[in-house]
């Protein structure tokens, strides 16, 4: 997946956004049924929010007019969390240690968790546990970028932007074993 994406300095936003909805279900893909927002700069996707109200994509892109994405790449994102194949483009819009932090996220493993305080490690800022939550918290691709799989260093699961109900479901879905 690393290689689909490009990361971009966040004062390099888009002029033009092009979004729709798609509708998932749990048994497909991801382990999340419901509303999944996607945007789109240039036919490459820049946002995946487990939602259909599209303040959230504003609040990203607040600069960028926005219109409605053609059937075709709302089509393919569609398969593609449904069944893994022909992933997408995707562009990261963020500062640099936002990016530095996201890149993390991608290499946790599928059915693992880490604590803030791991990725702040890793990233060699063993100080910025808060500044690793905040980064985490504007992941604009959930899912893609897995920041359902930090957690607090408690151990719970407990805080997601889109509902813990939700956070718990992508990682009892990851952890589950695959059905043969």
């Amino acid at each position: 997946m690393q290689e689909n994406i490009t990361y971009l300095d966040k004062t390099v936003q888009p002029r033009a956004m092009q979004y729709g909805v798609v509708q998932i279900a749990a048994k497909d893909g991801i382990g999340y049924s419901g509303s999944v927002l996607l945007g789109f700069a240039e036919g490459t996707l820049c946002f995946l929010g487990l939602t259909e109200d599209q303040r959230h994509l504003q609040r990203h892109f607040p600069q960028a007019e926005i219109e409605k994405a053609p059937a075709a790449a709302l089509g393919a994102v569609k398969t593609w969390l449904k069944t893994g194949d022909n992933p997408p483009r995707i562009r990261l819009y963020g500062t640099p240690f936002q990016q530095n932090v996201w890149r993390a996220l991608l290499k946790i493993p599928k059915g693992k968790t880490v604590t803030y305080q791991q990725i702040a490690e890793k990233i060699n800022c063993p100080d910025a546990v808060r500044a690793v939550g905040s980064a985490v918290g504007k992941n604009p691709v959930s899912v893609i970028v897995p920041c359902h799989r930090v957690v607090h260093k408690s151990g719970n699961a407990i805080r997601y932007g889109w509902g813990a109900e939700v956070k718990r479901a992508l990682l009892d879905f990851e952890a589950a074993p695959p059905k043969t």
